[in-house]
């Protein structure tokens, strides 16, 4: 799975995102969420562009409320250049559409669910959708 963890940035490809967003700011965000609110309502999330996705949340919830905590260290410069960009717009209801479709079909979900730790990763998704929400 690449994870190590059930928190958003445990996982290979959701640190491997985090690279483009330090490096290309907002329109990471946007490349990442859009990847998952394009497919048609049917269709299957693989796991890369879930991870992404999560992570391009993550920093939306962060630039929203302020709690870097959940950030890795090395996320923190970036969000704090690129914070107006991620504040403006519809990223909120966006990233809040992007974590409900993973949540509720992707192969993320799927591999936590063969995991065991299925309940571990679900808590965070939903702490992360109340911060989105807040």
């Amino acid at each position: 799975m690449g994870a190590w963890g059930s928190k958003v940035f445990e996982s290979d490809d959701a640190t491997d995102w985090l690279g483009a967003f330090e490096s290309d700011g907002a329109p990471a965000i946007e490349a990442a969420l859009q990847a998952v609110l394009e497919l048609d309502a049917n269709d299957y999330v693989q796991a890369t562009e879930a991870a992404a996705a999560l992570a391009a949340a993550e920093v939306v919830a962060a630039a929203k409320d302020g709690e870097v905590a959940r950030l890795p260290e090395e996320a923190h410069h970036a969000l704090l250049e690129h914070r107006d960009a991620v504040n403006d717009g519809e990223f909120g209801k966006r990233a809040q559409r992007a974590v409900q479709r993973i949540k509720r079909n992707s192969e993320l979900k799927d591999q936590w669910d063969d995991s065991g730790d299925a309940e571990a990763w679900s808590d965070e998704l939903l702490e992360l959708l109340e911060r989105l929400k807040g």
